[in-house]
């Protein structure tokens, strides 16, 4: 903007609004330990004196008559150990009230998915789209995901195979067979957040989430929750169920598409680009990929994984409108203890 404008003040001279929540989730750092992510934190930027801070005071996603839970959540959120009487003295955990606690992963999908909804999922499209199990690993989100995808009854599940291929210098047919396997392998297994496993699990009636942008003019962005409503061996037809076009009940076609991984410190290991469908499935998802969308209900399971990073506790339940929107599946069985990471540097 200094070389468009040519200013070589700050960003041109221009003024720059930039949003945020400092009790929201963190930028990622690939095996950062706290430091590290603090000091990827624009607080830590060398021009951040310059920015004015505005703070914007009322919650405009939770319902107004629900005053103790929007208390709640701001206690939550700055990690509130004096003021808030939830809090287990002396550590970093909360204690859950039993209205929001869910015992296991089957009573967290049948309060999120309602039997009914899994029965006749193109009748209840948009309850389906409206509710999230949400959990702090990708790992998790993968298990729950393939749990709720059995439960849609009586529809046959279609699997897809990626096709990868291995980018740079050393093509696979130069490579010994003990090599060429270990390739291959390595390549399958390797999933990230923005990118299609190789192994595609779906059915009629799933919802998906896009991971690509596709058309970002007309709305086919990442992060757009759809349904399958038929499946090819070339293409799957989705109707759109969230973000500008979901009021239309578009139905569109998408192809296979092209995803690279590798040749960047963040992506270590075999350089490969893999061809499949842009979607992952969405009845479960990471409480980062939740970030920014509000939700009618959310259940957050934490049995094989305790949030381990700035603001996740406070992002998954400021998902939705209510308080009684929200069921938990602690850490330990019989214990309503949830734990609660903030790092007070990034609210300072």
């Amino acid at each position: 903007m200094q070389d468009m404008k040519d200013n070589k003040q700050l960003f041109g001279g221009s003024v720059v609004l930039i949003g945020g929540d400092w009790k929201q989730l963190t930028p990622v750092v690939p095996k950062g330990n706290p430091e590290a992510v603090i000091d990827a934190s624009i607080k830590k930027w060398d021009e951040y004196d310059h920015c004015k801070q505005i703070e914007l005071k009322k919650n405009m996603r939770v319902n107004e008559d629900e005053i103790d839970f929007i208390q709640e959540l701001k206690h939550i959120g700055n990690g509130d150990t004096e003021g808030y009487s939830n809090y287990i003295k002396g550590t970093d955990y909360i204690k859950v009230d039993e209205e929001n606690i869910a015992k296991n992963a089957l009573d967290l999908m049948n309060f999120c998915y309602e039997p009914q909804w899994l029965a006749e999922p193109e009748k209840y499209a948009k309850e389906l789209c409206g509710s999230a199990i949400l959990c702090p690993t990708n790992t998790v989100v993968k298990r729950l995901n393939q749990k709720v995808l059995n439960n849609l009854s009586g529809r046959q599940q279609k699997t897809f195979f990626a096709r990868n291929t291995p980018l740079g210098d050393q093509p696979l047919n130069a490579l010994t067979d003990n090599e060429t396997e270990y390739s291959i392998e390595a390549m399958e297994k390797i999933e990230t957040a923005g990118m299609p496993p190789h192994e595609l699990n779906l059915k009629n009636g799933a919802i998906v989430m896009l991971i690509k942008n596709i058309s970002v003019n007309t709305g086919l962005c990442n992060g757009t929750r759809m349904q399958i409503t038929e499946i090819f061996d070339d293409c799957i037809k989705c109707k759109v169920l969230s973000g500008s076009r979901s009021d239309n009940s578009d139905e569109i076609f998408l192809p296979r598409c092209k995803f690279e991984y590798g040749g960047t410190p963040s992506e270590p290991g075999i350089h490969f680009s893999r061809c499949q469908f842009p979607v992952k499935l969405s009845f479960a998802m990471s409480i980062n990929k939740s970030q920014g969308q509000t939700l009618q209900k959310v259940g957050i399971y934490l049995r094989q994984g305790e949030c381990f990073s700035h603001g996740q506790l406070y992002t998954a339940m400021s998902r939705v409108r209510t308080k009684k929107s929200i069921k938990i599946v602690t850490a330990v069985l019989d214990t309503n203890n949830v734990k609660n990471v903030v790092w007070k540097q990034l609210l300072d």
